[in-house]
């Protein structure tokens, strides 16, 4: 998204330049206007006054058969009967800043070169919001360019041919989308920083020309067709992390005894712990609710000693508080008999009982 809003506030800050007319000569010809406005856009964002050969730049049409733009090649569309551009070559000419995004803007540009130049930053540039039906040649060689490169050649370079990216500092792995790459028939990856083992991708792959030497590949390299032209390798870098393993002399890993893997990256767990847990120290630590020497079962709902003993007490107290309410109930209820009815019973049947001596009879 940001790379969106970058591509748009550049573009509309360029036509509005061109519009005013700030600096730039004025440019008449049969060119299309769109490529016109994309090769000043390169010219602006990248220093084009410092440009070891910069002749005839921002002045009259780039197309022109007697005086076109330094490095720009031009045909005649068939279709529209513009004249397109279709060739940039800048090559060792003191270019300065990112990648110029906007040549994928080009609908007929089959060759592009900046190889030898000074653009730097992230590669991410190189490939456009839509595939690039056109480029057939690609070389930004013997630069600066930095960061991983996305697995998307097989999505963005429909027709790529010739790919040059040697003499940089990218990193990460071997992209496999390029496996899929059948058009392509030069691959040039040498001198930059890939890592990782070569994908499984690349096991049947050959291209005519492949190089991708003085990188850093791990140990071992695999018997690919590829693998011949990645003269060298390097122990992976995770070897060594948390003790699983240690770099040999042929900078191969040798695990110990919890790991395997050619980087020791494979715990020997019991069923990797079913990633029901960790291995730690050749043994399962299960998560929460699973148990078992491989964390394959679900932990039963036990009731341990110290909840049972809670619960006892919590019902020994609940039957005390009842009787003793009940107790409180039985007193309350004799008393209120005693003060009522009791007290009431006794007098009205005192006169049975009350007789004086002087009413015995006697008995004869």
């Amino acid at each position: 998204l940001v790379r969106v809003v970058v591509v748009m506030v550049t573009t509309i800050a360029t036509v509005v330049l061109l519009c005013v007319g700030w600096g730039v000569t004025s440019v008449a010809g049969t060119t299309r206007r769109s490529d016109v406005i994309f090769l000043q856009e390169i010219y602006l964002s990248h220093n084009g006054p410092t440009w070891i050969r910069n002749d005839n730049w921002l002045i009259g049409d780039p197309c022109s058969s007697t005086e076109p733009w330094w490095g720009v090649t031009c045909a005649q569309d068939s279709i529209t009967n513009y004249t397109v551009v279709t060739s940039i070559n800048l090559a060792r000419n003191n270019l300065r800043g990112g990648f110029p995004y906007m040549i994928y803007s080009f609908r007929n540009l089959t060759y592009l070169d900046i190889s030898y130049n000074l653009l730097s930053g992230p590669q991410m540039g190189f490939f456009p919001l839509s595939p690039s039906d056109s480029l057939q040649i690609l070389n930004v060689s013997h630069n600066q360019f930095t960061g991983s490169i996305p697995d998307l050649f097989h999505m963005t370079f429909v027709h790529l041919r010739v790919l040059d990216m040697s003499y940089n500092s990218f990193s990460s792995s071997l992209p496999e989308s390029l496996a899929k790459q059948h058009n392509l028939v030069s691959i040039d990856l040498q001198h930059n920083q890939l890592s990782g083992f070569i994908p499984d991708a690349f096991a049947s792959y050959n291209p005519p020309s492949i190089n991708l030497t003085a990188n850093l590949f791990w140990c071992p390299v695999p018997p690919y067709p590829i693998s011949k032209t990645a003269n060298t390798c390097v122990c992976p870098s995770v070897c060594e992390i948390n003790d699983r393993g240690r770099c040999t002399a042929n900078n191969t890993c040798s695990c110990n005894s919890c790991y395997i893997g050619h980087a020791c990256d494979i715990m020997r767990c019991l069923n990797a712990c079913n990633n029901n847990g960790l291995c730690e120290n050749c043994t399962c630590n299960c998560f929460s609710k699973f148990e078992g020497d491989d964390c394959s079962q679900e932990q039963k709902q036990h009731i341990s000693e110290g909840v049972l003993i809670g619960i006892m007490v919590s019902l020994g107290s609940v039957a005390l508080v009842f009787t003793l309410l009940l107790l409180a109930v039985l007193v309350w209820r004799r008393w209120t008999w005693l003060m009522h009815g009791g007290a009431a019973s006794g007098h009205q049947y005192s006169h049975l009982i009350d007789v004086s001596d002087d009413d015995v009879v006697p008995i004869n």
